[in-house]
């Protein structure tokens, strides 16, 4: 009898035991239940705010762009930083909180160069509790670098004469204002034409503090330079005067240290007029090669895009593409069969620099090129916003690809790089003049209005 209430007791308290073991493991797997559900519920709260967190940093970069570009458009400097006048947005949003419904975003300048600016914004959700996210975004911003050309110790400063016997701040006429007029020589090997050069820091290894470096620029988009250009020109077609021009923009260019055209490699785009009559008064005549023939038949004005090189110890223009202006282009007047530029027409270029893919170090250049109504916009604005009116083509579409020239070995060579050139069929004396030049460089191949954004 013992020995069976022994063995019933035994069994009882194993199923004590057993059901205490049970209750615990119960126990400890709804414990780890609720935390596991509370860090999930935790982990998708803080997800969801940092996602928020990065929304508010992305508006505030795009409140603060849109502000930043106005100011560039309009050229608005008017904020004092107690030594001279500056753009707006450093009032405006340079080192403050914008306070938004369930967050905030902060916006700062970090680095300001002449070529740039460096903008930080910073998104917070729920600020100040234990459950609070921050993101933030860097922008770096191409900023324009302009030339009124209204100021004669502002164009010393930026830029070198290389070709000119003159290239002096005047006034065109009463009603114009300041603007740069150039005279040509009228005889030697370079009669009727000039080419002042772009003096940035670095350019032929000479530093001009207050220009942005392009080497520094070069280096860090990891050997590629782009950029975008403009400038506005006055043309005197008056009598025998005017017939033969070629007046614009240069780029990829490289003078190999010379102080003549000689020599000289580049790309060109140019307003461009022809016409039948005397060829031999104009000497850079002779170097445009048969490419030109057709445009030289007639009285009719052109955008050509064109390349300058040496063949057979020649220098010899080339067209790469051409386009013949017509009325709705909005920058000739037409009188019969002949055409007029009009004055202050703007050519703006576009030059975006990219590696070959599938080969190695290999460049290309992808240029394209537009014009601006100087009813639009007129003598003394610089506008940005240029992108509605592309150059139609005679062949081919926009971009133009080409790689006769390209930045390649631009830590040795450190060419000057960018110019303005006419050439004319007299020496230009109160003919030819440029107004409102500006570039941004480094932009061209950010695909996104010149702004590279970092997470």
């Amino acid at each position: 009898m013992t020995k069976q209430k022994t063995i019933l007791t035994n069994r009882n308290g194993a199923i004590l035991v057993g059901l205490i073991i049970t209750m615990v493991i119960i126990a400890i797997a709804g414990t780890v239940t609720l935390h596991l559900t509370t860090g999930s519920t935790f982990t998708e709260l803080f997800k969801n705010n940092n996602l928020k967190a990065y929304y508010l940093a992305e508006g505030g970069g795009r409140h603060a762009m849109r502000r930043i570009q106005a100011d560039f458009d309009n050229n608005s400097k008017s904020c004092d930083n107690g030594t001279e006048d500056v753009y707006d947005y450093y009032c405006d949003i340079d080192g403050r909180t914008f306070t938004l419904s369930g967050g905030e975003f902060a916006l700062a300048v970090i680095e300001d160069d002449p070529a740039y600016l460096v903008l930080e914004t910073v998104g917070t959700v729920n600020p100040g509790s234990w459950v609070e996210s921050k993101r933030n975004i860097v922008y770096k911003i191409a900023k324009p670098i302009s030339f009124p050309f209204n100021d004669q110790e502002a164009f010393e400063k930026g830029w070198n004469v290389l070709v000119a016997k003159s290239a002096d701040i005047s006034s065109p006429g009463p009603s114009d204002g300041p603007a740069l007029q150039i005279q040509t020589h009228d005889s030697g090997a370079d009669a009727q034409t000039a080419l002042i050069t772009y003096k940035w820091n670095g350019a032929g290894g000479v530093a001009n503090d207050g220009q942005p470096n392009f080497l520094t620029l070069w280096n860090e988009a990891g050997g590629l330079l782009s950029y975008n250009l403009q400038i506005k020109t006055k043309i005197d077609q008056e009598g025998s005067k005017g017939i033969y021009f070629m007046v614009g923009l240069s780029f990829r260019l490289d003078t190999k240290g010379t102080t003549g055209t000689v020599d000289d490699d580049s790309y060109g785009v140019s307003f461009f007029r022809g016409g039948p009559g005397n060829q031999d008064k104009a000497p850079w005549l002779d170097k445009l090669d048969d490419s030109f023939a057709a445009l030289l038949e007639t009285d009719k004005m052109y955008v050509v895009l064109w390349k300058k090189r040496q063949i057979d110890d020649a220098d010899v223009y080339t067209v790469i593409n051409y386009r013949q202006l017509t009325a709705g282009d909005g920058v000739i007047t037409s009188s019969g069969e002949e055409d007029k530029l009009k004055s202050w027409s703007t050519l703006v270029l576009k030059v975006e620099e990219r590696f070959i893919s599938g080969i190695e170090g290999m460049r290309e250049n992808h240029i394209s090129v537009y014009l601006m109504n100087q009813g639009i916009y007129p003598k003394g604005t610089i506008n940005w916003k240029v992108y509605s009116n592309p150059v139609s083509w005679n062949s081919g579409t926009q971009p133009i690809i080409d790689s006769t020239f390209t930045s390649e070995n631009f830590n040795v060579r450190l060419p000057v790089e960018i110019g303005i050139h006419t050439l004319y069929d007299s020496n230009t004396q109160n003919d030819q003049f440029f107004s409102d030049f500006s570039m941004q460089v480094g932009s061209a191949g950010t695909g996104n209005g010149g702004v590279l954004q970092y997470y």
